[in-house]
C-alpha cells in the first residue's frame, strides 16, 4: 500500500510536531516549577526530598531522550518533503 501525501501535508506535519514538542517542553517546565514550590516543604536532608530527587533525575532523562527523538522528527519530515520536491522536478525535467 502506497500512502500518499502532498508536499503541504508534510509541511503541516513538521509543523504540527514542532508544536506538540514545545508544548510538551512548557509543560514539563510547569510540572518542574509546580513541584519546586512542594519541594521547599520538605527539607533538604529528608526521605522525601532523596526520593523525590532520584525520581526528577530518572524522569528528566527521559523526557530529554523524547525531547530529542520528537525534534528529530520534523527534520526528518522536512528532509523527505525536499527529497520528493528535488525528486519530482528532475522527474518532470525528464520529460520536457
Amino acid at each position: 500500500m502506497i500512502t500518499k501525501i502532498p508536499f503541504s501535508g508534510l509541511e503541516a506535519i513538521a509543523a504540527k510536531l514542532r508544536a506538540t514538542d514545545s508544548q510538551l517542553r512548557a509543560g514539563y517546565e510547569q510540572l518542574t516549577g509546580e513541584l519546586r514550590s512542594t519541594m521547599a516543604e520538605w527539607g533538604d536532608d529528608t526521605d522525601s526530598r532523596a526520593a523525590y530527587d532520584q525520581f526528577k533525575t530518572r524522569c528528566d532523562r527521559a523526557f530529554l531522550e523524547m525531547a530529542d527523538a520528537l525534534a528529530k522528527i520534523p527534520v526528518a519530515v522536512e528532509q523527505v518533503r525536499t527529497t520528493s520536491i528535488e525528486t519530482e522536478r528532475a522527474n518532470a525535467a525528464t520529460f520536457q
